[in-house]
């Protein structure tokens, strides 16, 4: 989807839903009841002992190549959350900016 939107023009991308990607992680849907904060030794798994760091390499090429081509990526987190690559803000701080 973030191809999508660097295709059809977008400068700023919004990631919404994204919370895996965030720091503290957080796991769960919001239709599901699972809210659920994990540590990066919950997400590896013995099949995949790297599944983070890997998780972080490709978000960190892909926040390079929309750089390159003057694109924004911003994750949407809740307060108290962050994002290790991506620039992070809540919803309320978008609206705001966007009035």
């Amino acid at each position: 989807s973030i191809g999508l939107a660097m295709y059809l023009g977008f400068n700023k991308v919004y990631l919404i839903g994204s919370d895996y990607s965030s720091e503290p992680i957080r796991v769960g849907h919001f239709y599901d009841g699972l809210n659920e904060v994990w540590s990066r030794e919950d997400i590896n798994t013995d099949s995949n002992p790297d599944l983070y760091d890997n998780m972080i390499k490709n978000h960190a090429a892909i926040k390079a190549y929309a750089e390159k081509n003057n694109v924004e990526i911003i994750n949407v987190t809740g307060e108290g959350f962050s994002s290790p690559i991506f620039k992070s803000s809540t919803m309320e701080n978008i609206i705001k900016e966007l009035q």
